[in-house]
């Protein structure tokens, strides 16, 4: 097999890698058979080894080095990931921080709203025994029983208020856990 035979016949085996790989490696023959100065009627599959093996050795080494660059990618887009992310925390700390005071002071106002109608509600039920004539009494009974009644209602939202917003938080957590492992 002449010069040219080798040339093309390793050209074509190599068809199925990379064009800067491929190029790469028939400049490097060309220029290595060049410099063995053989004719063009020698046979160069005696010095150089036949071009199917040969094209063998190149597309695994060029397999090697895609899957390198595959894996080097994979980690710059997790990189890219993480960093997007962080940027992400970042801007909107200037909402979440305001949010999370709102919704502390928003909860410990609902508290504080509870406690003065369970206060209002002792108060009127003691009234109930000082106060004199039967209708006062039913009158403060029914007062007292109301108060204790929204006060506990008021509790019972605060509970479900920050029981959602739990259920938020971990269902945002586990969405972004998710991503990150994508």
């Amino acid at each position: 097999m002449n010069k040219t035979e080798f040339i093309n016949k390793l050209e074509k085996k190599l068809k199925y890698i990379s064009k800067e790989d491929r190029e790469d490696a028939i400049c490097f023959y060309k220029e290595y058979v060049e410099d063995m100065g053989l004719d063009d009627n020698e046979d160069v599959t005696s010095k150089i080894g036949n071009p199917s093996q040969i094209a063998a050795g190149i597309i695994a080494e060029s397999t090697e080095k895609e899957i390198e660059n595959n894996k080097n990618d994979k980690k710059l887009k997790t990189s890219t990931k993480i960093l997007l992310l962080v940027l992400i925390a970042v801007f909107s700390i200037p909402v979440l921080i305001p949010l999370g005071i709102m919704l502390i002071v928003l909860i410990l106002t609902l508290l504080f709203v509870a406690f003065i109608f369970i206060c209002v509600s002792i108060s009127t039920l003691v009234s109930a025994f000082v106060i004199s004539g039967i209708g006062q009494k039913l009158v403060c009974l029914g007062v007292s029983f109301l108060m204790l009644s929204i006060s506990l209602l008021i509790i019972f939202a605060i509970y479900g208020l920050v029981i959602l917003f739990v259920k938020l938080i971990i269902k945002l957590v586990k969405k972004n856990s998710k991503k990150g492992e994508e």
